[in-house]
């Protein structure tokens, strides 16, 4: 039977919300009694069949399969529960709750517990990827990023810089990339690269001697902020490093 808008029932021609609505029942439901090759006209808008105790469950012609009968396989509870099919599909059904699940893949229970995967005792130890490796995945990630698929997360400082430079008018866009790297900010009109770095994890060295750094992500990002500089004056930009503590002081003033 053909769906159509407008159905034509006794010399009648309602359409489908309004047959609906004289039936009591929803657009949904009627719409599927209609998809239903084995169901005639008369089937379907008989008087008896309405929205009642005669439609729940089984005799509704939209039913589907009720609530489905498991055993919580959490060894200490084991009991009785009842849930839906789709449930069931998405991986549900091993257990009552929540809590008796955790209880079972918690501690020693869990597969991963004890074990130690640092080291040679992780299956990646001692492999790398190849040049041609990354420079594809360097490739595919820059895309992305041009492309917007990347949601960009920035931080309070480069917040307070985009102000300062909407304030002076200058035209910039927020987080560039340039070959392998990403750079907070690019003032097209003099080709010009703003990395904005905070004093503890770029080590200002203002306030610590770079020579004797306790912590190994501010010897890490001093190697990397090196890289980026190289880089940027290799290809022809100008770059600018603003720190933190002049951001805060209001000492910055970007041309």
């Amino acid at each position: 039977m053909s769906i159509r808008r407008e159905i034509t029932y006794n010399n009648r021609t309602l359409r489908l919300t309004e047959w609906a609505n004289e039936l009591n029942i929803s657009v949904g439901c009627l719409w599927h009694r209609l998809n239903d090759s084995k169901s005639s006209l008369d089937e379907i808008f008989k008087k008896g069949d309405r929205r009642g105790k005669n439609q729940l469950g089984k005799n509704n012609s939209c039913w589907r399969g009720g609530l489905v009968k498991r055993i919580c396989q959490n060894k200490e509870c084991g009991k009785k529960f009842l849930i839906k099919p789709s449930d069931i599909k998405r991986g549900g059904g091993k257990y009552c709750s929540k809590k008796c699940g955790g209880k079972v893949h918690c501690g020693k229970n869990n597969i991963f517990f004890g074990a130690n995967l640092c080291g040679k005792k992780n299956g990646f130890f001692g492999k790398h990827h190849t040049e041609k490796i990354k420079k594809k995945l360097s490739e595919a990630i820059i895309k992305r990023l041009k492309d917007g698929k990347y949601k960009s997360f920035y931080n309070k400082l480069e917040t307070r810089v985009a102000k300062i430079l909407k304030k002076q008018k200058i035209k910039y866009i927020w987080q560039y990339p340039l070959g392998r790297y990403l750079y907070d900010f690019y003032l097209p009109n003099t080709n010009k690269l703003i990395e904005v770095n905070g004093t503890f994890w770029h080590a200002d060295p203002r306030k610590y001697d770079r020579n004797n750094l306790k912590y190994k992500i501010q010897q890490e990002r001093i190697i990397r902020d090196k890289k980026k500089k190289k880089y940027a004056l290799k290809n022809g930009y100008v770059f600018r490093v603003l720190w933190e503590i002049d951001i805060n002081n209001n000492k910055i003033l970007i041309n």
